[in-house]
């Protein structure tokens, strides 16, 4: 060929050359771009069969725990129809309330990790002695299991300044973190100790509990901070709980610009650490907790109205207050509250329901607010959302007290509020 056409020929190899690199360039890289997609669609199928064999397995299991407490509950309620001895009767007694008690902790459990994914929790700060709230929940557990589990030491150790300073931050939260730690600490311990500890630093609170029981495998100390997760599905089988529990202090801990993590050996024990940031004050000595236990207080014929529209609902509050000398007046409906007002113009105090007949709650508050009626109104709500607790008090009323009600909060609130009229 004449050396032009040499020169053309070359040009169009080397541009063909070129071409076919490209081509294969642009092939490799849609094969690793297909491998990669695979790739994901296979994690993203494993992932959605693991969620889904989690949550038949949740579900499961929150069937059984459920229908345990409840089988105690219905169970010894329906031998209570005979006639018992006294200790027989108390011991029944007991063993509904123990019943309730699990399963209210089982609902609340699953109600707070509902709105922990739909993001409706919030940080609720207080001013507090951690002293005395620690104390408080050392108290309650070391009641509760010197009869389930007497043979476990359990020892309180706290920092010294904790008795002399306040700390601004959600007491709720933090109790039920300490708590739920506890539980699990009792429930997963058989023999030995478990050692609650508390201290403070410069702008921290440090808290664990530490245990001598069964321990957590290494590589099962990550996934027990997430929901419906335990160390394994043995775990279950033997010891039962949702799951939930330390997912919930995860999140808590979380929510509050803190850290929680877990040492463990297996067969040994765990600690469970956690800390949050917190400011602190100096403690006012003069000042009274008013979350002390109030026991049986002396109302001196204070008109009460209870606006309550289950009778056995009554029937408790009823109880509750016997003792406290007040005059309790029942109104079935929202509208009969306004009626006894009118007949009992020296009313003290109102402990209303919110979901009533004819008038409810909010709007019987309404009204009374429209009418410069400025008598207490304590809801007695189902509600346990921030949010709803925070709307109700913006309506007019002074404060609420949380079903299933106890009744030294009952007491304390009632208390509260009739000192100041």
């Amino acid at each position: 060929l004449p050396k032009d056409e040499k020169e053309v020929l070359k040009l169009y190899s080397e541009r063909l050359v070129k071409k076919l690199e490209k081509k294969n360039l642009d092939l490799e890289n849609e094969i690793a771009s297909r491998k990669k997609i695979e790739k994901e669609l296979i994690e993203a199928k494993e992932k959605a069969e693991e969620s889904d064999r989690l949550k038949t397995a949740f579900l499961a299991n929150i069937s059984h725990e459920i229908r345990t407490p409840l089988n105690g509950m219905l169970g010894f309620a329906s031998l209570l129809s005979a006639v018992l001895p006294a200790e027989k009767l108390k011991e029944y007694i007991n063993v509904i309330k123990s019943s309730g008690d699990q399963l209210l902790k089982i609902i609340e459990d699953i109600l707070e990790m509902s709105r922990i994914e739909t993001s409706l929790v919030t940080i609720e700060e207080s001013e507090f002695n951690l002293d005395q709230t620690i104390r408080e929940i050392y108290n309650l557990y070391h009641e509760l299991y010197q009869l389930r589990k007497p043979h476990i030491k359990f020892t309180l150790n706290l920092d010294e300044k904790l008795t002399d300073i306040n700390i601004t931050a959600d007491k709720v939260k933090l109790k039920q973190i300490i708590s739920n730690l506890l539980e699990n600490a009792f429930k997963f311990t058989n023999e030995g100790e478990i050692v609650l500890t508390c201290s403070v630093d410069v702008s921290c609170i440090n808290v664990s509990v530490k245990d001598t029981g069964i321990g957590i495998p290494e590589e099962s100390q990550e996934i027990i901070f997430k929901h419906f997760r335990q160390a394994n599905d043995k775990i279950n089988q033997v010891y039962g709980g949702t799951g939930l529990g330390l997912a919930i202090c995860k999140n808590f801990v979380e929510l509050m610009h803190g850290e929680i993590w877990v040492i463990s050996r297996l067969n040994v024990g765990s600690e469970f650490k956690f800390s949050v940031p917190v400011n602190f004050t100096i403690k006012d000595r003069e000042v009274k907790d008013q979350n002390r236990d109030s026991g049986d207080i002396d109302l001196e014929g204070a008109e009460i109205i209870v606006a309550e529209d289950d009778k056995v609902n009554f029937l408790l509050m009823k109880n509750y207050l016997s003792h406290t000398n007040c005059k309790l007046f029942h109104a079935e409906d929202g509208l009969k509250v306004w009626d006894l007002i009118n007949k009992y113009p020296g009313t003290k105090l109102i402990l209303m329901d919110i979901k009533m007949p004819v008038m409810n709650g909010i709007e019987v508050v309404k009204l009374l607010r429209s009418h410069n009626i400025n008598i207490p109104v304590i809801a007695q709500t189902a509600y346990t959302y921030d949010y709803e607790k925070t709307a109700l008090m913006k309506i007019g009323f002074d404060d609420y007290i949380s079903k299933p009600i106890e009744k030294n909060n009952l007491l304390s609130v009632i208390s509260k509020h009739i000192s100041k009229t």
